[in-house]
């Protein structure tokens, strides 16, 4: 299931997509949506 997260990067806060998955367990990171969007502020 696909969920946003939010990074910032020099000071500006980029939001994206993150599929994660349970491997062996645990939830492990399987793929991110890399065309960030950018929150004007």
């Amino acid at each position: 299931m696909a969920s946003p997260a939010k990074k910032k990067i020099s000071g500006h806060i980029y939001y994206y997509a993150r599929e994660s998955k349970r491997i062996d367990g645990k939830t492990k990171i399987v793929g991110k949506n890399i065309s960030a969007r950018q929150l004007m502020s």
